[in-house]
């Protein structure tokens, strides 16, 4: 069998190491691809989006959006992965606003993917209004969690749930876009939860 990094290994050393892994059981599912355009521009590693959800009066609202955008020599997009950037999005149109990478001083922007070469910055992510249906349908699911955030990825099937956290990682949205998380709608948010720090 070969693995994602090109390793071949036998049957028996995959289940050892499965077992290892996962004493509460392991899931096996179909790998996803990512869209053609996606695959055009980041290459063959599936990329998502990380949506914040507010969950408030009126139902789920997305609150901020980035894209997480892996090298080729990384298995997933994380972006503690080294060379792994995010893209800060237009959260209404799927529109990338800026790439970036790195922390500190180390930070860069990115006008094109560095293994690529195709641009990013006048990219907007295919299939936008279903990735934001989807994730507001499954926001709607949770209402007791008011601060969700959720990972989508955009596939050559359509966008795809990936993962749901509780509140999730803000220092993301704050790298990509520039800012700090506590924006007045934020704010307000927090303030209708009960928090009584601001």
């Amino acid at each position: 069998m070969r693995l994602g990094d090109g390793t071949r290994v036998g049957m028996d050393a995959l289940v050892r190491y499965v077992c290892e892994l996962g004493k509460a059981g392991y899931l096996f599912q179909r790998r996803l691809r990512p869209h053609p355009l996606l695959a055009e521009r980041f290459g063959g590693t599936i990329g998502a989006v990380r949506l914040l959800v507010l969950v408030g009066p009126d139902g789920p609202a997305i609150e901020s959006a980035v894209v997480k955008i892996p090298r080729a020599a990384n298995v997933a997009d994380n972006f503690w992965r080294p060379g792994n950037m995010l893209g800060a999005l237009d959260a209404g149109e799927g529109r990338v606003l800026r790439v970036m990478s790195g922390r500190g001083e180390d930070t860069q922007e990115h006008a094109s993917h560095p293994d690529t070469g195709a641009p990013l910055g006048d990219l907007r992510l295919p299939d936008w209004a279903r990735t934001r249906e989807v994730a507001l349908r499954a926001a709607a699911a949770f209402p007791a969690i008011r601060t969700q955030s959720w990972d989508v990825a955009l596939t050559d099937d359509g966008p795809a749930l990936l993962e749901f956290n509780f509140g999730g990682d803000l220092n993301l949205h704050q790298l990509a876009h520039r800012r700090g998380a506590l924006g007045e709608r934020y704010v307000e948010h927090l303030r209708r939860c009960g928090y009584k720090g601001l």
